[in-house]
């Protein structure tokens, strides 16, 4: 299944990673501190924290 959704998303045109839409290794905890803000989070089904992942 995964090597369907890779093939599905590479004939979208949709990137493999961070770094192909130019987001560079320094900015990912960043990113990751914005991302435990969203309001998204309150009804993720598991705990999430920054140190975890």
């Amino acid at each position: 299944m995964a090597d369907e959704i890779r093939s599905l998303n590479k004939s979208l045109g949709i990137p493999d990673s961070l770094s192909e839409v130019g987001v560079k290794e320094n900015k990912i905890d960043a990113m990751s501190i914005d991302a435990m803000k969203s309001g998204n989070i309150a009804v993720n089904p598991r705990c999430s924290d920054a140190e975890r992942y």
